[in-house]
């Protein structure tokens, strides 16, 4: 491991995935995978009013961090990524750089989603230091490249 690298492990990111469930008032939720007794953390955010983002968080044994799995519905069909963000562009442009989205099969349902390769994003993260939460440090970046602020769903105590 690198000087700086980050240690997240899957039991940090469950942690991370229940306080996010109860901080966000079950926006998103932990969800289990009974055959293969994995959790992943689901989310729908209504982006407008005709227009809603499904997620699917998995921790990557690979990278050690949160993967994403994502759907996009217009009027409830689903959206093209491209159109998207001409339509929301994103809040920060230069993350977009450092994501590729294609289309891949979700390792639990099966289903075709889009996945953001997230190399060098994960990467970067890995080398910054004494972040408290990586999920909600990762996650606020990631909703930044669809043009959404975490901030906006967090319950303010």
């Amino acid at each position: 491991m690198a000087k700086n690298e980050v240690n997240y492990s899957y039991d940090k990111f469950i942690e991370e995935g229940k306080k996010l469930c109860l901080d966000t008032n079950n926006t998103f939720k932990l969800c289990l995978n009974e055959l293969l007794n994995i959790n992943y953390i689901q989310g729908n955010l209504n982006i407008s009013d005709n227009i809603i983002l499904e997620l699917d968080i998995i921790f990557s044994d690979v990278y050690s961090l949160p993967v994403l799995y994502f759907q996009i519905y217009k009027d409830g069909i689903p959206y093209n990524f491209d159109n998207y963000i001409k339509e929301f562009p994103p809040i920060n442009e230069d993350l977009i750089k450092n994501a590729i989205i294609s289309k891949e099969n979700h390792p639990f349902t099966g289903n075709v989603y889009s996945y953001m390769h997230l190399c060098q994003f994960n990467f970067m993260i890995k080398e910054i230091n004494n972040i408290k939460n990586i999920l909600y440090f990762w996650l606020s970046l990631i909703l930044q490249i669809f043009n959404f602020d975490l901030i906006k769903i967090i319950k303010k105590d």
